[in-house]
């Protein structure tokens, strides 16, 4: 899976959709005390919430942990390299 946030959250929601798991994400993020009724997106859902359920049911074969670790990296290597960029000459 691409480890960026918005790719990863849309793949593991097209996941759980396609696996037919939708109802019992719904009953799971319940379960866990999460009001869902002022939820408007299913992608409005938290990244972590959603990384714990896939880990939960084994849909990930890495931990949450280490995704976000990942994650983490990823950012890290796109920083600016300490340069900074040319302005144009003013028009005279």
């Amino acid at each position: 899976m691409d480890p960026t946030s918005p790719k990863l959250k849309q793949e593991l929601l097209d996941l759980i959709i396609d696996g037919g798991l939708l109802e019992d994400f719904i009953q799971w993020i319940k379960s866990k005390g999460i009001d869902i009724d002022f939820i408007k997106d299913i992608s409005d859902i938290d990244l972590n919430t959603i990384l714990e359920y896939a880990h939960e049911k084994g849909l990930l074969d890495t931990s949450p942990e280490e995704l976000k670790d990942d994650l983490k990296d990823n950012v890290e290597s796109l920083e600016p390299l300490g340069y900074r960029p040319r302005t144009p000459p003013r028009k005279k």
